[in-house]
């Protein structure tokens, strides 16, 4: 894990990576820079947690299974967009009124 007691963040330019060689994955050649820059940190962490929400139920109960994403920055509406793919209904709460006005235009 990155960013804990142990092991500094890894908001950076350069970062050490321990066991590198079996965690981390050569971007494609053909997927420009400018589009992979969403998997360095925020987008797998969004749809990562929304992965194990949907992992969590059971199969019965994914079919009226309701997602609140609590938090509308970056991560959160990452987790938002993932979250469409798999619950039918998505509420997003936060407490800055701000970010729940650009929730509600991406839909």
């Amino acid at each position: 894990m990155l960013g804990g007691d142990k092991l500094e963040g890894c908001q950076a330019e350069y970062v050490v990576v321990p066991l590198a060689e079996t965690t981390l994955f050569h971007a494609p050649k053909d997927i420009p820079d400018s589009h992979l820059i969403l998997m360095a940190d925020i987008f797998p962490t969004g749809c990562s947690v929304v992965k194990n929400a949907w992992n969590l139920l059971l199969e019965p109960e994914r079919k009226d299974a309701v997602c609140c994403v609590v938090g509308c920055g970056p991560v959160g509406l990452c987790a938002i967009m993932a979250a469409k793919e798999k619950f039918g209904k998505v509420y997003a709460v936060d407490p800055v009124a701000e970010r729940l006005g650009e929730c509600a235009q991406r839909r």
